[in-house]
């Protein structure tokens, strides 16, 4: 399931809406998102699971399936069970939060099942911008609709998208023997981490832009500028130095300071 990855989820749209806002949402249409988020993440780590474990049993033998602590066939049907219970939560908010929840449904099946064994490269794209629908989500749940506000926000999941192809890089070895085309299976590991550090850049080009339109306060680009300064040193240290070493030592740095983009979120909603 992931805790750690659907919490950040659900504080992540609890602060977009918090955000569009300009105040905090009622208590039942923040539970209502949480426990769409917790289910639909989760159902989508499952399927996903199911259909990488062969490479699994290469690069993380410990994960449920390769390690034998459920069966292939349990992991689907929990995914079925979370896809289905976030659809119901999904249908007491309104119906273009319910339309955005069943593309992702969708969009996280064919991901696992098609997309990630036959697009290589293009499928971290997609899964970057399905996590892009997180900012048009919140304020579909708050005001039965999407403009610009939300859509000045879709940039954020190019931090992801750098993630992704950065942990390809390291998981090279599970995904050749899978038959993945990752970028870094099909082009390279060089060429994997300079397109990795490239959508650290595109975050930072990108990131004022909420300001821009007006969604949020001059405050915002406060702490936004010292994540960009962070992920500038990181993408200038990844086009030096295109080893595995420096990969993994980038995806534990980044990650710690993408708080930083939360708290821009506040400090963009209330100042």
């Amino acid at each position: 399931m992931r805790p750690l990855y659907w919490l950040m989820l659900e504080v992540s749209c609890i602060l977009f809406m918090t955000t569009f806002q300009r105040g905090i949402p009622s208590v039942y249409l923040m539970g209502l998102v949480s426990l769409v988020l917790l289910f639909i993440t989760s159902g989508g780590f499952a399927i996903n699971d199911y259909f990488d474990r062969e490479s699994d049993a290469i690069v993380h033998p410990e994960r449920p399936i390769p390690s034998n602590q459920i069966s292939p066939l349990g992991v689907v049907q929990f995914s079925v069970a979370m896809f289905l219970a976030g659809f119901v939560v999904a249908l007491r908010i309104n119906h273009l939060a319910l339309g955005i929840v069943v593309f992702c449904i969708v969009f996280l099946i064919l991901y696992s099942s098609v997309f990630k064994r036959l697009l290589g490269f293009i499928s971290n794209i997609l899964i970057g911008l399905s996590i892009g629908t997180i900012p048009l989500f919140s304020e579909a749940a708050i005001f039965q609709t999407i403009s610009l506000m939300s859509l000045s926000f879709v940039f954020f999941p190019t931090c992801m998208i750098a993630g992704n192809v950065l942990k390809d890089v390291v998981g090279i070895e599970g995904d050749i023997k899978a038959g993945y085309p990752t970028l870094a299976a099909t082009r390279g590991i060089s060429t994997a981490v300079k397109v990795g550090a490239l959508f650290f850049l595109l975050f930072i080009i990108a990131s004022p832009f909420p300001y821009i339109v007006g969604a949020v306060s001059l405050a915002y680009l406060v702490p936004i500028a010292l994540l960009d300064s962070i992920l500038s040193y990181s993408a200038l240290s990844l086009f030096k130095k295109s080893d595995i070493r420096n990969v993994n030592r980038q995806l534990k740095v980044v990650p710690m300071f993408m708080i930083l983009f939360l708290i821009a979120l506040v400090a963009g909603a209330f100042s």
